[in-house]
């Protein structure tokens, strides 16, 4: 039996670590900054045969490596000087 949930969390920065595969799944950690504090860190995981594992695999390469995605999502840290 499928459930759904609705969670609702408010942030003022979201990061979001690259996609990738885990024990034949694919999975992507988001973490929530409220005034430069994380306050939740999401942890997704999509299974094989999921509109999201299949859209992840589409964009993958015949060597293996992960090809440039156009609807991947990308943080809005600021970005690391150097």
């Amino acid at each position: 039996m499928s459930k759904n949930a609705f969670i609702m969390l408010r942030a003022d920065r979201l990061e979001h670590s690259p996609v990738k595969q885990v024990a034949g799944a694919v999975q992507q950690e988001t973490r929530l900054y409220e005034e430069g504090r994380c306050i939740a860190v999401l942890l997704v995981t999509f299974p094989p045969g999921s509109p999201e594992y299949e859209r992840w695999s589409a964009g993958r390469t015949l060597d293996g490596m992960t090809a440039p995605r156009a609807d991947s999502i990308e943080s809005d840290a600021a970005p690391a000087h150097t």
